[in-house]
């Protein structure tokens, strides 16, 4: 998780190397500019949420997958996040906030 969070607060940090590269952004309420998106999330027939998470920022480049399986602790909450998912499904995963 630790990771995770790590991943997400670089994502967060990232926006103006995401608007080079053509990832929407969007400005928050302190007028800072956040990505709409930090990856997509997918749910396989089983259930299982597979998220596909990207962080850039200058001279550092982020890529992972992350799993979360219906038995797992987090599970319900990300689906939250997400704005819920049905099996087969795709969705953009907007940046967790005050990360």
């Amino acid at each position: 998780m630790k990771t995770f969070i790590g991943l997400v607060t670089a994502i967060a940090l990232s926006s103006a190397s995401c608007q080079r590269n053509g990832i929407q952004v969007g400005h928050s309420e302190q007028d800072q500019i956040v990505p709409r998106s930090i990856g997509s999330a997918t749910m396989n027939a089983d259930r299982t949420i597979v998220l596909r998470l990207r962080a850039e920022k200058p001279g550092t480049v982020g890529d992972a997958t992350i799993e979360y399986r219906p038995t797992d602790r987090d599970y319900d909450s990300v689906l939250k996040h997400i704005g819920g998912l049905q099996p087969g499904e795709t969705k953009p995963v907007p940046p967790w906030p005050g990360r």
